[in-house]
């Protein structure tokens, strides 16, 4: 299931509102509207390049070409409003006749520049969920070139499915029964949410469960859909853009037009990557200073205890659940970990990535840990406070705290031992209760 019912039935209005405020504040820092107006840029510079490669395809392989004429009547007629499809598809068809006449020199700028634009959207992506390292160029071009190349002919292959479901119902959709236009209704947004499933599990360099893209995918599709309707209802009652453009105004509603649709793939991309935080509930997690430094000794806790027995390793959705600990918070403080060489990062092409403990527990002290994530006492001497006191020894000594020189596995013992204490304490003796007063 993708939500606890039990866990919904518990949410009251402040939780809703904690919610809310939650998606406004990752809405704001992964400044969504500034990136859907780059996003919009590059767009508008690479459209026609990607079209013509896409397209490509269909004139080199003679059995695909029957798909392009579906896949253009779909395009510009669930992508883009109807009043402005016309137009634009009489441009784009123009632009790509053109670009077929350029010399090889050309064509490579166009695969360059449909490349440069794919790899923007992968930043874009890997910046909402949190992600720091990059795949090698070569994988990342060929992801890109597997979703333009074999993108086009799923959509073509189930488009042409769709309309021979239609031509032996007598090509009339109005007469069709009620099931089967339902459902030939239904196919494109069907499509759209895929689409969007396979742009938010393949293009992030991280693990995605294929649940929530597809949970996302359908959000944005629905939510484009109705974009879609309103924008063109807009347009066609509103008509600013004509008296004001003329017959230019065409290109600044197909700018408008690809502003919001790229507003609407990045909001459902962060549903996607807030999915796992809202279902188990790790938004409504305080921070204090310090708790970095020991969110990170549980990590290490829990990894020291999965030494003992096989795998001998702990998956990071598992850390996460353990630990509620939300995944992009976590994955940075893996990130600090294993910079420290205390962890190890086991994964296999994009499966879920696993974590084991590298460090020996005997020899490891908490300094290096509590200096990353704590207080640096060997970076003083570089501070402004340095300037003023000149020699930062005399502080750094009262600072030093030798408790931090204490084992990782002293550590971990100390408060295994304290927890059984405790429990032991809490539990009555069977011959001499322990009384109220006590046990308050």
């Amino acid at each position: 299931m993708l939500f606890d019912l039990r866990a919904l039935r518990q949410w009251n209005a402040a939780k809703l509102r904690a919610l809310s405020r939650y998606a406004l504040r990752r809405a704001g820092e992964d400044r969504l509207p500034q990136v859907a107006g780059s996003l919009t840029f590059t767009t508008v510079l690479s459209v026609v390049p990607i079209l013509t490669v896409a397209f490509a395809l269909f004139t080199a392989f003679p059995m695909f070409k029957s798909f392009r004429a579906d896949i253009e009547g779909y395009m510009f007629s669930n992508l883009v409003p109807g009043n402005i499809s016309r137009p634009i598809l009489t441009y784009l068809n123009q632009f790509s006749t053109n670009a077929k006449g350029l010399t090889a020199a050309g064509l490579i700028g166009l695969v360059v520049t449909s490349v440069m634009t794919m790899l923007t959207v992968e930043n874009a992506l890997n910046a909402i969920w949190r992600v720091r390292q990059r795949r090698p160029l070569a994988q990342r071009v060929l992801v890109f070139w597997a979703l333009v190349t074999f993108g086009p002919v799923l959509i073509g292959a189930s488009l042409s499915v769709s309309s021979y479901m239609v031509s032996i119902s007598a090509g009339y959709v109005h007469k069709l029964p009620f099931g089967l236009g339902v459902i030939v209704g239904v196919v494109p947004i069907l499509l759209s949410a895929i689409a969007f499933a396979m742009l938010y599990v393949f293009v992030p360099n991280t693990y995605v469960a294929r649940r929530d893209a597809f949970l996302a995918g359908l959000i944005a599709a629905v939510a484009f859909e109705v974009a879609k309707r309103i924008f063109g209802s807009y347009v066609a009652h509103i008509p600013t853009y004509t008296a004001v453009y003329g017959a230019f105004a065409t290109l600044p509603i197909f700018l408008t037009w690809i502003y919001v649709s790229w507003l609407v793939t990045l909001l459902g991309a962060t549903i996607a990557s807030t999915l796992p935080i809202i279902r188990q509930g790790y938004w409504q997690r305080r921070t204090f200073p310090g708790s970095e430094f020991f969110d990170a000794l549980g990590v290490l806790l829990l990894l020291y205890r999965a030494r003992e027995q096989a795998p001998r390793t702990v998956a990071e959705l598992e850390i996460g659940r353990r630990l509620q600990l939300e995944a992009e918070y976590l994955a940075d403080l893996l990130a600090k970990l294993k910079a420290l060489h205390l962890v190890g990062k086991l994964q296999q092409d994009r499966s879920e990535a696993h974590w084991a403990l590298l460090c020996d527990a005997h020899t490891t002290t908490l300094r290096p840990l509590y200096e990353k994530l704590v207080l640096n006492l060997p970076r003083l001497p570089r501070t402004s406070l340095a300037r003023l006191l000149g020699d930062t020894q005399a502080l750094a000594a009262q600072l030093h705290n030798p408790a931090l020189d204490s084992t990782l596995e002293n550590v971990f013992a100390t408060g295994e031992r304290g927890v059984a204490a405790a429990s032991q304490t809490a539990a009555p003796a069977p011959m001499s209760p322990v009384p109220a007063a006590a046990r308050a």
